[in-house]
């Protein structure tokens, strides 16, 4: 092959790798298959210049790059299928929304379905959906005395945020809207499910009655040892009692200095929830949500004991204070879900079923008497439990009193940003902290610090 063959040859492959590239980048023929195919999905985009090189070439190969972009955009099928279409009407009399058909996976964690087929939703599961365009929001008309859903009004998302009737409703679906988008099943404690499952046996009237009359009688009783009480810095106190140590001086202090006792376990939990009296001049923060971690055999109906409790603090609204000592322990004394602080109970789903009761029966029987399938465990658990780390006593101290026993979380509002934080109900009273000395009898080599725990 001579020269002037092979520069020709080099010169036609060169030409046809810039014919390539330059129909890689070519939008009019992309565009011409989205008119005539309707195509959903966008054309993949060219190789981008490395820099502007200022020649009116490039601009106007640019300009016409964007304007067929553009147009192919524009030209692009939008909208939903009438097939797909969920109406959802909503109901000022009832002030819920309703859907005639309801489809879609939501439905296993939101709403309620009727006799008729209809799935009711409430206020902040309307608006969260709109705002997710899985439903599409319609004003049901009343024309003469039936409802006709044959002149639709279709809302817009202005008009549906009209419907709040009170800050403390948006205040309620702001921190929904956010526990749902982090994944969670979140239920309002409005609208409770079918069958409600809680921790504490039912209580009759009769012995709601007799743990009055009890707790009464034990004030009564503990009055005489009050009276007759010396007190720590009186002298005669240091006449009838003689201290040999610093850890019998804490152990004395310890009991004058008056805290609340926090149930540790089963029997401290529910005798605390029998015997306490809620004082009406105490104001009773509303419990918003129960909250469940995402899980897949999530029942509507039977959900069981909630994973969270939340109670909702809007900083901006002047009518709100942050709550007081009291009312925390309003809040604490009307919680109920898995407390996670049981570690008998932290083994599976199943074991919940043996210490919780719904509809006023214990669950397990209750589950039997309906038929229903009990929670699986989850695969590995045993394995689990035997791998779980043990601390030295003095540092699961130290742990347990950070992480406390019963908890909520307190979302809080602030400029329309949703904070969270855990309060936790810590047991410093009854934990003795303080640093108790070795024994003088063992070995040098043995005088290591020990650290007196009482959780």
């Amino acid at each position: 092959m001579t020269e002037a063959e092979e520069l020709s040859v080099a010169l036609g492959l060169h030409d046809s790798d810039a014919e390539e590239d330059a129909l890689a980048q070519d939008w009019s023929e992309m565009a011409k298959l989205v008119k005539k195919a309707n195509q959903h999905a966008l054309p993949r985009r060219g190789e981008k210049d490395y820099e502007p090189d200022g020649t009116d070439a490039q601009a106007l190969l640019l300009h016409t790059a964007k304007e067929t972009m553009f147009g192919t955009l524009l030209n692009s099928v939008r909208g939903s299928t009438v097939k797909t279409l969920i109406k959802a009407y909503w109901e000022e009399e009832q002030r819920m929304a309703r859907i005639p058909n309801a489809r879609g996976s939501f439905t296993n964690t939101m709403g309620k379905v009727d006799k008729h087929g209809q799935c009711w939703l409430q206020l902040h599961e309307f608006v969260y959906l709109v705002e997710r365009g899985t439903v599409s929001p319609y004003l049901a008309l009343t024309v003469g005395d039936e409802k006709s859903n044959h002149e639709d009004v279709l809302l817009s998302v202005q008009d549906v945020y009209a419907l709040f009737s009170s800050t403390e409703e948006l205040d309620e679906f702001l921190v929904y809207a956010h526990l749902k988008r982090l994944g969670f099943i979140v239920v309002s404690t409005d609208n409770p499910p079918a069958h409600v499952t809680s921790f504490y046996p039912p209580l009759s009237q009769k012995s709601s009655a007799s743990s009055n009359w009890f707790c009464h009688i034990h004030s009564w009783l503990k009055t005489p040892q009050n009276l007759f009480h010396v007190p720590l810095y009186h002298p005669l106190h240091f006449l009838l009692h003689r201290y040999t140590s610093s850890p019998q001086l804490y152990e004395e202090l310890s009991q004058h200095i008056p805290f609340k006792k926090v149930p540790h376990d089963i029997n401290e939990l529910r005798e605390e929830r029998n015997n306490g009296i809620l004082n009406p001049n105490v104001k009773q923060w509303k419990i918003a949500f129960n909250v469940w971690k995402p899980k897949s055999s999530f029942k509507k109906k039977t959900p069981g004991l909630p994973d969270f409790q939340v109670v909702v603090y809007n900083k901006d609204n002047a009518g709100q204070q942050f709550p007081t000592y009291d009312e925390f322990r309003s809040i604490f004394h009307r919680l109920d879900y898995r407390f996670d602080f049981l570690n008998e109970l932290d083994v599976d789903d199943s074991a919940w079923d043996d210490y919780t009761y719904t509809d006023g029966m214990p669950t397990r029987e209750f589950m039997q008497r309906n038929k229903i399938a009990p929670s699986q465990p989850h695969s590995g658990g045993d394995s689990r439990k035997k791998k779980a780390r043990t601390y030295p006593q003095h540092i699961a101290q130290i742990r347990r009193l950070k992480s406390g026993f019963k908890s909520f979380i307190l979302s809080v509002i602030d400029d329309g940003l949703v904070s969270f934080v855990r309060i936790a109900e810590s047991d410093f009273g009854s934990s003795n902290i303080w640093y108790t000395p070795p024994s003088q009898t063992g070995t040098t080599n043995n005088r290591t610090r020990s650290d007196k725990v009482d959780v």
